[in-house]
């Protein structure tokens, strides 16, 4: 047997006369299958077997309803696994799912459908090449395993009936130091338990035991699980610090968004109403220009119709005067009529111009009041 392969052994009655034999032989298989199909098990399709020996680990698949070739009466079929002590397969794959390759091949090429009803199978006439098989175990590889060996030294076959998944389970780790009181453990999914042992020092058999490790094996386990769940732990506390954060930052959009939405209307209250007081301010303006541009418009129009009067009065005057008879009592002298005259003229005009004066007023204030007089 090769330290770093699978192994696979197949061993069947593929001719009635031939009896049973090794039909496959891959990797130098460490020990020959007997002929020996354990009691209880007919209502199985297939069912497993599984030994701990002190070099390595074999697992092995029991086929029912198989006969020999042009043949009716029950046959057997073997097909096992071995795996050295100190190792497992990588990744965790489990000795079921290789097992279940090497049957599926071997149905499909090896044998053929007698009875749908009841999944009973004949073999052919002929075999297929060994290199299939070759290729199936070769493509799962080893990995050292560090996990303690508890070879079975019993004489007696123990029975677990458990479904496909702990039946996978169970094949990755089959070590425990219950199994040691046993020749080997029969694995089914149901059946007749009534021949076999089925308590391992008081646990039922249908439940796996729990893994028993040493010292050493748990100081590893704890070294290594040690950094995992430290990693673990510090990503979980990163993970709760950054939802914090996030939440706080929420909280703080949120007063923001929510102030920002209760002011904004108040300022565009107060921004508006300042603006109907400017414009109103405006306007007032204009209406009091507008009101003193009235009042300096009016102020000159009345000083011109007074004007106007005046002169109308002088001119009616002077033309009244001139209509009068001249004698000699009241002739002038030449040498001093322009004196008379512009003493005349001074009696007539004063008085006029006094009452232009009083009449006559000047608009030059914002508030359109008259301030002072003007003595043209």
């Amino acid at each position: 047997m090769e330290n770093n392969k699978i192994s696979l052994a197949i061993f069947g009655n593929q001719n009635s006369n031939s009896g049973f034999q090794p039909l496959y032989w891959i990797n130098n298989p460490p020990q020959q299958l007997e002929n020996i199909v354990p009691p209880g098990m007919d209502e199985n399709p297939y069912f497993f077997t599984l030994q701990v020996l002190p070099a390595h680990t074999q697992y092995t698949l029991i086929h029912n309803r198989v006969s020999s070739y042009m043949s009716v009466r029950p046959g057997v079929l073997k097909m096992a696994i071995a795996i050295p002590k100190g190792y497992t397969i990588r990744d965790g794959v489990s000795p079921l799912e290789v097992l279940l390759d090497v049957r599926q091949q071997f149905i499909e090429t090896c044998m053929t459908l007698r009875d749908t009803q009841t999944d009973a199978y004949n073999y052919k006439e002929k075999l297929a090449d060994p290199d299939i098989f070759v290729k199936i175990v070769d493509s799962y590889q080893l990995v050292p395993d560090r996990r303690p060996h508890f070879p079975m030294k019993g004489t007696e076959d123990a029975v677990m009936l458990l479904d496909d998944m702990a039946i996978s389970e169970l094949f990755v780790a089959p070590q425990h130091p219950e199994f040691q009181q046993f020749k080997s453990i029969v694995i089914a999914n149901k059946g007749n338990v009534s021949v076999y042992k089925t308590q391992f020092n008081g646990i039922m058999a249908s439940a796996i035991p729990a893994k028993a490790e040493t010292p050493t094996e748990k100081t590893i386990s704890s070294r290594e699980s040690t950094a995992p769940t430290t990693k673990a732990s510090v990503s979980k506390d990163k993970s709760a610090q950054q939802k914090k954060f996030l939440i706080i930052l929420l909280c703080i959009l949120l007063i923001i968004g929510g102030a920002v939405f209760l002011l904004r209307p108040k300022s565009d209250k107060k921004a508006k109403k300042e603006d109907v007081i400017e414009i109103a301010e405006n306007n007032q303006k204009d209406d009091v220009d507008d009101d003193i541009e009235a009042n300096k418009e009016e102020a000159d129009q009345e000083i011109s119709d007074i004007e106007d009067l005046s002169d109308m009065e002088i001119d009616k005057k002077e033309m009244e005067d001139s209509k009068q008879p001249v004698n000699a009592t009241n002739a002038i002298p030449a040498g001093d009529e322009p004196a008379a005259v512009s003493e005349s003229h001074r009696h007539v005009d004063k008085p006029r111009q006094e009452e232009k004066r009083e009449r006559i007023t000047v608009v030059d204030n914002k508030d359109g009041k008259p301030t002072a007089e003007d003595d043209r």
